[in-house]
Formats: structure tokens, sequence, C-alpha cells
């Protein structure tokens, strides 16, 4: 079950976000899966959840920008991590 899916029982943190570690947790198992379209579906639904939250310049997005740049150079889709480390570079 997916933690954004409505009939799922979401695991989130105190704020009703996903965590970090939960993100993590669910992503490498997406990719232990082979499942590398649904890992980065999950990373953008994650991100976009948190920008909505905390807006588009919040500090708590960066651990999860570097981990979606992770995620891309580790994959081999360097300009989708070049569009992410632009991100980052604006909000440091």
């Amino acid at each position: 079950m997916d933690q954004f899916s409505e009939d799922a029982a979401p695991r989130r943190g105190s704020e009703g976000m996903p965590t970090d570690l939960i993100i993590k947790e669910r992503v490498r198992r997406y990719l232990s899966e082979g499942k590398f379209k649904e890992a980065e579906e999950y990373y953008i639904k994650s991100l976009t959840f948190r920008e909505t939250a905390y807006g588009m310049t919040h500090p708590s997005l960066v651990p999860l920008l570097e981990d979606i740049i992770s995620f891309f150079h580790r994959i081999l889709e360097p300009d989708k991590a070049q569009e992410y480390e632009d991100r980052l570079t604006s909000l440091k």
C-alpha cells in the first residue's frame, strides 16, 4: 500500500508529513524490486507534499532534494539530477 493512497493507513511524522526515513525506506524497497519508475514517482510525490505544506524554499526540502539528486545519479539520469541540483543550489 502506498502511504499517499486514499485507502492506505499512512505512516507519517508528527506533522502528518512522510518523514525522510519513511521516504528512504519506501524508495529503497522500490529499488530493490527494480521498480525505478515507482521510486521516482514516490520521491516526486513526497517533494510535492512537502512543498505544499512548507513552501518551495523551506529548509526541510534540502535533505529530500539531496536524496532525489543521488537517486537520479544512481539510475543514470544526469539531466534530471541537474534539475534538482539547480533547485538545491537556489535554496542554499
